[in-house]
């Protein structure tokens, strides 16, 4: 049943040419922030696993929309289309069929950060010619902030996200809870002296490692850990 539900939710998504459109936008991304707002860090490598552990990690932060604005289409569909008491009648699973929802959302919104990757990859592989700027390619380091980072924090978002939306069936409700899940990660940051506040004050090693728990994105984790590591 849940294959079933799922390949129903699938269909309305995956064969379109807006949606293919939007994965070429995720690569094309990918490419442009690696060649005009690339971040670069004096004596590392510009594909360096730590670099690229920066770069995706921070970009990764802008999933919350996309998991946003497709929660509020897909979890919402059948209330805007005024659908929802007649479907209901039906002998439908709701849990399964919410499922099914939430693994969609989850699905799109790995897909197109994967592509957003590609972008990257495509880049530092066509440049890889420049050995003072780049060491040799190495696909592990893009794919391990992906596993590590990425994906637990599209789960986070997509759950919380998801929730909201079914159980207040707002769309005003579903675009504040991305909104407070940004306010949630640079709170964390700012005390947490991430190098995202330029101007943040020094905090000791205990309470960096008390905001490095509770981020949900791992990220002051993340800088906690290297922040005595030298180039």
């Amino acid at each position: 049943m849940f294959i079933d539900y799922f390949l129903l939710e699938v269909s309305f998504y995956f064969p379109k040419k807006w949606f293919l459109a939007l994965l070429c936008c995720f690569f094309a991304f990918g490419y442009w922030v690696s060649v005009i707002a690339s971040f670069s860090f004096a004596g590392v490598y510009a594909n360096s696993p730590f670099v690229l552990t920066y770069t995706i990690g921070l970009v990764s932060l802008l999933n919350i929309f996309t998991i946003v604005i497709f929660s509020s289409q897909i979890f919402l569909r059948e209330i805007d289309a005024r659908f929802s008491s007649l479907l209901y009648t039906t002998p439908v699973n709701k849990n399964i069929f919410q499922l099914s929802r939430f693994v969609l959302v989850f699905l799109i919104t790995a897909l197109t950060f994967l592509f957003f990757i590609l972008g990257l990859m495509f880049d530092h592989a066509s440049q890889g010619d420049e050995h003072e700027k780049f060491m040799p390619f190495r696909m592990l380091n893009y794919l391990q902030p992906y596993i590590l980072l990425v994906l637990p924090n599209i789960f986070f978002c997509t759950a919380t996200v998801s929730a909201i939306a079914w159980t207040s069936r707002s769309k005003m409700l579903v675009f504040l809870s991305g909104v407070f899940i940004y306010i949630l990660y640079f709170a964390v940051s700012l005390f947490s002296n991430s190098p995202l506040f330029a101007n943040a004050s020094p905090v000791s090693s205990e309470t960096m490692s008390r905001m490095a728990i509770v981020d949900p994105f791992g990220l002051v984790a993340f800088f906690e850990q290297c922040q005595s590591w030298s180039p």
